[in-house]
């Protein structure tokens, strides 16, 4: 992916952001913080395992090979998996994933913890099902950008979908924090190790889930009062 804003630029509007929402929001932040604190570390852990003791290969043996057998498994897994060394993304891969994840994550906690679950399972199937179905025949498919990705897709079309105030201006804060990265869903010839398979078929299992779950939304009593 071509980055076209520097990482210092987007912490700090993701910052503001945070900061902003929370001025005018009530919200469980320690109960919502535990569980973001609680996937990282686990994904964080698994990489350490990965990379300082199996030498890498859990990727070779959980990582999602299309249209073979032998990567079914990496359909539910292989978002927990990340490289290290192919090339400079490579080694940036999990840190720019954390970042993501954070905050995005977070944007989708404030919807509910019931609509952070529903979202992140199905944004990691739909990654992982359409990478291991139209995939490149690749050495293998790993990473927690088709969930981050996701999430994006879900934010953007959420904001729209959902008829609720929250909902819109997430997706504006989104936008902008995050807009850019949405040519990573179509193939990039400057970054061969990445799959952009993952982070297509993630886009759209997170804009499908948005329009599902919108209607729900719509016949629901609004999440929040702002105050005035």
């Amino acid at each position: 992916m071509k980055h076209s804003v520097s990482n210092l630029e987007m912490c700090v509007l993701a910052i503001a952001s945070i900061v902003l929402i929370s001025s005018v929001i009530p919200n469980d932040w320690h109960g919502q913080a535990v569980i973001l604190r609680d996937i990282v570390l686990m994904t964080w852990f698994i990489h350490i395992v990965n990379w300082a003791i199996c030498q890498g290969s859990l990727n070779q043996l959980l990582g999602i090979y299309p249209r073979r057998l032998e990567g079914l498994p990496g359909i539910l897994v292989a978002h927990f998996l990340h490289g290290w060394g192919q090339d400079d993304s490579e080694k940036r891969h999990l840190f720019e994933n954390t970042f993501g994840f954070l905050v995005l994550g977070w944007f989708i906690l404030l919807q509910g913890t019931q609509v952070f679950y529903i979202v992140t399972a199905a944004v990691a199937i739909a990654s992982g099902i359409g990478t291991w179905i139209f995939g490149r025949a690749f050495p293998p498919h790993v990473g927690a950008s088709g969930v981050t990705y996701g999430y994006l897709g879900f934010v953007l079309a959420y904001g729209i979908t959902a008829g609720n105030a929250l909902a819109f201006l997430l997706s504006i804060i989104v936008g902008l924090l995050y807009g850019r990265l949405i040519p990573g869903i179509l193939p990039d010839s400057d970054h061969p190790y990445t799959s952009w398979e993952m982070h297509l078929f993630g886009f759209m299992g997170g804009m499908l889930t948005a329009f599902i779950l919108s209607e729900a939304a719509l016949n629901s009593p609004p999440l929040y009062s702002v105050p005035t």
